[in-house]
């Protein structure tokens, strides 16, 4: 009775273990400093602003996360194999794209958005079909916006262009 009870504890334990294992690991991201856009987009239904907050980590965007007004997305982890652009994907299964000009801490405020996808079912032809949705397209800066939330970045732009133009 005893191995059997101690057989029926170990594998209760075990199930656990394999059933904690086969969920996918929640992303996680070291960074060093955040900086936050807001950008103006074209959706569905009208233009919209939203805030993306990035992750930066050496000089590096690692990630991403977009905020409207009723919804904020996962984590989205930077792909760095794609280089002609900035591309950010992350939620379950992947369901979150974010797309960018390529852009660096340096330049991120000046750096035009084009768009922001979630993969949906939809039924194409009879067929059910994953399409990537198209949810704000066309985001440019909204500096005003920007500037504001960042105003010691202001700040300190202000500081070094007088830096420069006092030795002139």
């Amino acid at each position: 009775m005893k191995k059997y009870l101690a057989f029926t504890f170990l594998t209760i334990i075990l199930s656990a273990c394999a059933t904690k294992q086969t969920q996918p690991p929640k992303p996680s991201v070291q960074f060093d400093t955040i900086q936050e856009v807001v950008y103006q987009c074209d959706s569905q239904s009208n233009s919209q602003k939203i805030l993306v907050t990035y992750a930066i980590s050496e000089e590096e965007i690692v990630a991403a996360q977009i905020r409207t007004k009723n919804k904020t997305t996962p984590i989205l982890i930077r792909n760095k194999n794609i280089t002609q652009n900035n591309t950010f994907i992350g939620g379950d299964n992947n369901r979150f794209t974010w797309i960018t000009e390529s852009a660096t801490p340096a330049n991120l405020e000046r750096t035009k958005a084009n768009m922001l996808t979630e993969k949906t079912n939809d039924t194409i032809n009879g067929k059910h079909t994953v399409v990537d949705k198209v949810l704000f397209k066309h985001c440019v800066i909204d500096k005003k916006a920007t500037n504001k939330i960042n105003p010691q970045r202001t700040k300190n732009k202000t500081k070094k262009n007088n830096k420069k133009s006092a030795g002139k």
